[in-house]
């Protein structure tokens, strides 16, 4: 199980750290700058999709795992094949995402609250997307290692 957790927590997080850098270059490819605040793009508008993507998916992409690993005796404790899971893993991973999301809006929202806006070069911005991603995917990782374990 120990190998399995590290395994997935290095793979989600270099995974997000990749996608969450391309993904917004792409979608914010004819900017220049992203602001603080104001007039889009911000960092909320880079932040919020990467946050709540980056967990989600995490967990939802563990849950399918160990799960199946689980099922198919690769992975202790072993699951019967007839155990409903599914529905914890979605409802998990939505509780995530909000969970993860919210607390990055408020930590954004403090930010623009106590500074003025500032605009960031489309780099620092994109690599801000991506360590962000890839940090939350970590935590999520982890969680949801954990909750996937219970089941059963």
């Amino acid at each position: 199980m120990k190998e399995f957790t590290q395994r997935n927590a290095i793979t989600a997080t270099l995974f997000n750290l990749i996608i969450n850098i391309v993904a917004p270059f792409i979608i914010f490819y004819k900017y220049e700058f992203i602001n603080l605040k104001g007039e889009t793009p911000t960092l909320v508008s880079i932040l919020m999709p990467t946050v709540l993507i980056s967990v989600f998916a995490t967990t939802l992409a563990t849950f399918v795992t160990m799960t199946k690993q689980r099922m198919a005796h690769k992975l202790e404790p072993t699951l019967d094949t007839h155990i409903s899971w599914f529905s914890t893993a979605l409802l998990t991973s939505i509780g995530l995402g909000l969970a993860f999301t919210g607390l990055c809006f408020g930590l954004l929202w403090l930010l623009q609250s106590s500074m003025a806006n500032v605009q960031l070069p489309k780099l620092p911005a994109l690599l801000i997307s991506g360590v962000v991603g890839a940090f939350v995917a970590f935590i999520s990782s982890f969680i949801a290692v954990n909750r996937a374990r219970r089941i059963g």
